[in-house]
């Protein structure tokens, strides 16, 4: 995998009805979130100071006990934010803005590219599952101990899933379900966030291969060009967490393309691979 990073986290915390507590945690060079709230025809509009060009996450739940879900993802255009819950405001609920300290600006966010709609027919992804038809986006991944980095699914490629009876080999492959166009003349980089839970110490048994194509030259298939390949996946690379990974798309600005990700794993020792939160910044 490319060199990574694990940037700060920093959040802002609501309570409603009534409003119970506000925080803002991270560190000493973290935005400030001053976040606000207010009713009007039992819909709750929460409002904040941002910074342009950055992602916010909009989480909710229904008491504090980690139970938080992704209801809405808003990279500001604007120094002021503002998001309305589409949802009545018939109960108490919790709300909680967070985001990422990642270099660079987002240039944008694919839809469903934190994996939050399950996987089912018409969402996001397309998952290639050859041999038992194990689903690859998933809640949990036992007996693999990985939550989601933010929302309630993310994507498991490899491990102990989607075994070949014959062989015990593995590929697993997802691929994003829509073309996706690329902003023209400058810099691009698709960001990642993953986990590396790997058994295996031969660096040319279990690889990831990013497959990117340009839909126009050759066809609404990503197997034509790997942009990574192949990237080792061994215990030397095991994450012990979430961490994000990109990876630089700038001589394909301007084009239309075709993403998707694949895991090839050998009999012996199993790679499992896990994403979530996909985004193009124009920064690595």
């Amino acid at each position: 995998m490319p060199e990574t990073s694990s940037p700060a986290h920093h959040s802002s915390l609501l309570g409603l009805l009534p409003l119970l507590l506000t925080a803002c945690t991270g560190t000493l060079q973290a935005q400030s979130i001053n976040l606000s709230a207010k009713i009007s025809a039992s819909k709750l509009e929460l409002t904040w100071d941002a910074v342009i060009g950055r992602s916010y996450a909009v989480e909710r739940a229904d008491k504090l006990d980690n139970s938080w879900t992704t209801v809405a993802t808003v990279v500001a255009d604007t120094a002021t934010e503002t998001w309305t819950d589409p949802d009545d405001l018939d109960t108490k609920r919790f709300y909680r803005l967070s985001y990422d300290d990642q270099p660079g600006n987002v240039l944008f966010t694919l839809p469903d590219g934190d994996f939050e709609s399950g996987g089912g027919l018409g969402t996001g992804w397309f998952q290639a599952t050859p041999f038992d038809n194990s689903p690859r986006i998933v809640s949990s991944a036992l007996p693999y101990l990985v939550a989601p980095r933010s929302g309630t699914h993310f994507a498991a490629l490899g491990g102990y899933f989607n075994l070949d009876p014959s062989t015990s080999n593995n590929q697993t492959v997802i691929q994003y379900n829509q073309s996706i166009q690329l902003p023209p003349l400058q810099p691009v980089y698709l960001h990642v966030w993953y986990q590396l839970v790997s058994q295996e110490t031969d660096p040319f048994a279990d690889v990831f291969n990013l497959w990117l194509a340009d839909i126009l030259a050759t066809g609404p298939f990503c197997n034509t060009n790997i942009l990574l390949s192949p990237a080792a996946l061994t215990t030397s690379g095991n994450t012990n967490g979430w961490t994000r990974a990109s990876f630089n798309l700038t001589p394909y600005a301007g084009q239309v393309i075709c993403l998707a990700f694949e895991v090839r794993t050998n009999f012996f020792a199993h790679s499992a691979l896990f994403l979530d939160d996909i985004s193009f910044r124009d920064a690595p």
